[in-house]
């Protein structure tokens, strides 16, 4: 892609990740403003990216992916955790495991109580809809027709089919559409694949709209910060290839994520004065809220053997491997074109939750439960992730250098309620691996080794649990002293600088980040381009 650094641009997007593709594509659709497209990680070209059964392999230090390390988790043992993100064109939405889950409406009515207009379930929908092309039709809560394509699993593994109907055993609805009118229950999960392979926003949204001329996507360049004139962004400082470039733009857009989008505020003197000095960073504008409200959906497993031989650990051996591996390149067939999670379920942790705050992904496959290494016996895995966590962190910048990483604390289990309900989630797990429905396949769970009470289950909560890669919060929406974007997603202070990914959520969806990231940039793609 040529090099676009002596041109000055009506829009500069920083990030062609969920966000970023989406607004490309929006904001470059009427041919009249220059957009300029930046990206730190290459094209996304490899066939590791586009057959769905290869995302595994994404999810380590690579050329597709950022990796970072969490400071230590002072509820969690003292653990460090990792975190993935992507880093390539599609950002995480070509490096995820390609589950569709929106949230519940009460996520955004949440949003709009915090006096964010415009953001209530109702205003949000027709975003999410006319994003989708859904497999199921349309309906009040589906659209068809959209770039992404959001496919329902057929749910074909025994073991799944017997995971939706044990749930129901154990006292639960059935629910055929997680994203539909009602939230609770268990039911086939949704994918963005499309005819074998992934369908990330680079897929769906940006390579329709790279022959537009006025477009220009440049990847391998890594935004450093903001440029300022007082406090106006007039544009934004580049790296590639060891030189630094300034590129001038009448508008700047940050869609990095919950990690790099703050990072780059900070570095361009956006946040907390006194943070910014005590590392060498020139303040320029006091929002002491950049950083704060991290979270993240903290994520234990359940896991249990079986003697039928109808998981995936059959992909272990080699022979078995490469020839599914050669029916998902060749003929878009087989398990490794499809997403390994069919079945997902959404719970109430407690009675007295306002919304299903628990997700299962049900995987026919045992890992380790600390490494997350397969292992080679036949057994499955119920993923619980708590998704109206209470826990709060911070994200705080290091040096001045942006080749150094931020420093990143989850501050997972900080807030007793998170481990009260996860302590719940795990009892509910076991309970539904013991119904009659997995009797059939010789199921046996795995308990932790000091039984079931409630001691030895919060040990294993500590000794295991992992992030979800759904951070979010740390450039909040909102009109609070710790807010950092209005409801426009105009950054408070600052004149013609925006953020659009999740790091604009107050509060992290009760779902997967990805579906609703792209609805958000949906709409920013409206509030930029001034249009109902």
């Amino acid at each position: 892609m040529a090099r676009g650094f002596s041109k000055s641009y009506d829009i500069i997007i920083v990030g062609a990740g969920s966000a970023g593709c989406v607004l490309a594509n929006r904001l470059s659709q009427d041919g009249a403003r220059n957009i300029l497209l930046l990206e730190a990680g290459p094209r996304d070209k490899s066939p590791l990216i586009h057959v769905p059964g290869f995302f595994s392999a994404m999810y380590r230090a690579g050329r597709f992916a950022w990796v970072y390390n969490t400071a230590p988790q002072r509820h969690v043992d003292g653990r460090v955790l990792r975190d993935i993100r992507g880093k390539v064109l599609g950002g995480s939405s070509s490096v995820n495991g390609m589950l569709y889950c929106r949230g519940a409406p009460a996520d955004y009515d949440g949003w709009a109580a915090l006096g964010n207009e415009g953001w209530s379930y109702r205003e949000v929908l027709p975003y999410f809809k006319r994003a989708e092309d859904h497999s199921a039709g349309a309906n009040a809560y589906r659209g068809v027709g959209g770039p992404l394509t959001v496919t329902r699993a057929e749910v074909r593994n025994p073991l799944a089919l017997a995971f939706m109907q044990a749930g129901v055993q154990a006292g639960f609805p059935y629910n055929e559409d997680i994203n539909g009118q009602e939230r609770e229950g268990f039911g086939p999960a949704e994918w963005t694949i499309r005819n074998g392979r992934r369908w990330s926003a680079a897929a769906a949204y940006l390579r329709p709209a790279l022959r537009r001329p006025n477009l220009t996507v440049l990847s391998g360049v890594q935004a450093c910060k903001v440029v300022l004139e007082g406090t106006r962004a007039v544009g934004v400082e580049v790296q590639t290839g060891g030189a630094c470039h300034v590129v001038n733009a009448s508008t700047v857009v940050l869609s990095a994520g919950a990690f790099e989008s703050p990072h780059i505020l900070m570095l361009s003197g956006i946040g907390d004065a006194q943070k910014l000095a005590a590392v060498g960073i020139t303040p320029r504008v006091h929002l002491p809220g950049v950083g704060q409200n991290l979270h993240d959906h903290p994520s234990i497993t359940v896991h249990a053997t079986c003697t039928a031989p109808v998981t995936m650990a059959r992909l272990l051996n080699p022979v078995v491997a490469a020839h599914e591996a050669l029916r998902a390149l060749v003929a878009r067939r087989g398990v490794l074109a499809e997403c390994s999670i069919e079945a997902v379920a959404m719970l109430r942790a407690t009675p007295e939750s306002a919304v299903p705050d628990v997700k299962c992904q049900f995987v026919p496959i045992r890992l380790d439960p600390v490494t997350g290494a397969p292992l080679k016996a036949h057994g499955m895995l119920n993923r619980l992730e708590l998704t109206v966590p209470e826990s709060r962190g911070e994200l705080r910048v290091r040096a001045a250098d942006p080749r150094v990483p931020p420093e990143i604390d989850l501050n997972f289990l900080s807030h007793p309620d998170d481990v009260r309900k996860l302590r719940n989630a795990f009892r509910m797990a076991v309970d539904v691996f013991s119904q009659p429905a997995f009797a059939p396949f010789g199921t046996k769970v795995d308990l932790p080794p000091g039984g079931m009470n409630d001691e030895a289950i919060d040990a294993y909560i500590r000794q295991t649990l992992t992030n979800d890669h759904h951070a979010a919060g740390t450039c909040a929406m909102g009109q609070s002293a710790q807010a950092v974007v209005d409801q426009t997603l105009r950054v408070h202070g600052v004149e013609n600088l925006r953020v659009v990914d999740a790091s604009i959520m107050p509060r992290v969806v009760s779902g997967n980040t990805n579906a609703p990231v792209m609805m958000i940039a949906e709409k920013a793609a409206d509030m930029i381009l001034a249009r109902s």
